[in-house]
């Protein structure tokens, strides 16, 4: 989990896998206003409790910067950048539309789009496509390879790092 809520409830101790949202909003920003410098970012929130607080670690971090943030009303002719804070099944098919539409600009989201199902959802729709991990790739960890070979027999997929960093938090609670 990334909400930085759950780490300000002001818990004795609160562990977590992954960068909180105000630290990759942050490498986000830095993304959208140094490297792409669009003039104007168009913010999305996927229906869900991820979004909404991806949304605000975002406008947080863009306040300090020139570039505009503007609705979800997307002009295609404009070529702006579009941040879409939500999980790979809520841009995935939204990429793939909006490339279907026209749009060839930078489509940027959260870690929630590091797996293999956002490309399989959007297709070609992934190119041209940016997101924000504070996780490596699994290959990085040689110590999970039984790991992630149990897991490909059983789900019929590679495991992601959630899933490799998950097992070991959870093998730390048993032992």
């Amino acid at each position: 989990n990334s909400a930085d809520l759950l780490t300000e409830r002001g818990l004795a101790n609160y562990n977590r896998i992954s960068a909180r949202e105000a630290v990759q909003g942050k490498a986000a920003v830095h993304l959208i206003a140094e490297v792409l410098k669009p003039r104007k970012v168009y913010l999305m929130s996927a229906p869900s409790a991820y979004g909404p607080s991806w949304t605000t670690a975002l406008i947080n971090a863009l306040s300090s910067t020139p570039v505009a943030l503007v609705g979800n009303e997307i002009e295609i002719s404009d070529e702006p950048s579009v941040y879409y804070a939500g999980f790979s099944n809520h841009v995935g098919p939204f990429a793939k539309e909006l490339r279907q539409a026209g749009f060839t600009g930078p489509l940027i989201g959260p870690s929630g789009l590091d797996n293999n199902g956002f490309i399989i959802l959007a297709g070609q729709g992934a190119r041209n496509t940016y997101f924000t991990s504070s996780l490596p790739g699994v290959e990085v960890w040689p110590s999970s390879a039984a790991m992630r070979s149990s897991y490909k027999t059983r789900f019929g997929q590679d495991a992601s790092q959630f899933a490799v960093l998950g097992y070991d938090a959870m093998n730390v609670v048993l032992s």
